[in-house]
């Protein structure tokens, strides 16, 4: 019979390294990381291999998953594992699970941001014509994802859901894009349009790569504003979609359930939902 012990050894190596690597695709310094676990891990624990695993036990794990929106099995060093806890998360006819998302976290204490990634050379003009001959042009995708931040933390952690992406070029897809974004309107949840170069993108995507890692300033914002997209006037690119839009949100039944969960679900600093929506911010004297 073989022996498994090297295997096991490598997998216990790569759960060392990649709590480890977590941290640091994370941008926060090697000498903070015991700040985030109450005494549980000391900063000497993080220069002596053995130490360190000794201290990776349940509790630390399912704490490091949650903070990074990381599986527990890749924090566990297992081959295969998939990085991101909500990497490909269905969102097509299924918004009611971003809802329900973000009232997770909120409840939780943590802030939170629903977002659109896709490539930077996308341009309203680009996301037109795809809208206008489909499959005639190159597919135009657009993944959601969401911001979660959690301020509890002295040096707040920053962390990233990556969710499925889907075609703009489709008018389904495209449909129920727009109507996220209005699920996030109406519920007074935070939105914001982001961008990456091709092949930063296809890493994200494929959970190669954090988010995280190339938004070390902040995240890069996309060419086109999408809440643009689901007003009733001359700055909407694509006013004539806005009726299907609006059949498209009615038809999850979200209203009732969203008059009854925003106020958990709007940003504090801000006084009541109208002043989050106008951006006029709560300034405390």
């Amino acid at each position: 019979m073989e022996s498994s012990l090297p295997e096991k050894h490598n997998e216990l190596d790569q759960s060392f390294f990649r709590f480890i690597d977590v941290f640091r695709k994370h941008h926060i310094p090697l000498l903070d990381i015991p700040n985030y676990f109450d005494g549980e891990i000391k900063r000497s624990d993080l220069n002596d291999k053995k130490a360190l695993l000794d201290k990776l036990d349940t509790h630390i794990i399912q704490k490091t998953s949650e903070m990074f929106c990381v599986e527990e099995g890749w924090l566990k060093g297992i081959d295969g594992a998939e990085k991101y806890k909500a990497r490909n998360r269905k969102w097509y006819k299924n918004i009611s699970s971003i809802l329900s998302r973000c009232e997770k976290y909120r409840k939780s204490g943590k802030n939170m941001e629903v977002f659109f990634l896709l490539d930077q050379k996308e341009t309203e003009k680009s996301l037109n014509i795809a809208r206008d001959t489909d499959g005639d042009v190159e597919e135009i995708n657009i993944t959601v994802g969401l911001k979660i931040t959690d301020n509890k933390f002295k040096q707040p952690i920053v962390a990233y859901e990556i969710w499925d992406y889907e075609r703009w070029n489709y008018k389904g897809t495209r449909l129920c894009l727009k109507a996220i974004v209005m699920l996030t309107k109406k519920a007074g949840i935070r939105f914001g349009g982001y961008a990456l170069p091709s092949t930063q993108l296809e890493k994200v995507r494929s959970g190669e790569a954090f988010l995280s890692e190339y938004f070390k300033h902040g995240p890069m914002p996309s060419a086109m504003y999408f809440p643009d997209y689901i007003v009733d006037d001359k700055f909407n690119p694509e006013r004539d979609e806005l009726d299907s839009v609006k059949i498209e949100f009615e038809s999850h039944k979200l209203d009732a359930r969203i008059k009854e969960s925003r106020k958990t679900l709007y940003d504090e600093e801000f006084e009541d939902l109208e002043c989050f929506r106008l951006g006029i911010r709560n300034v405390q004297n």
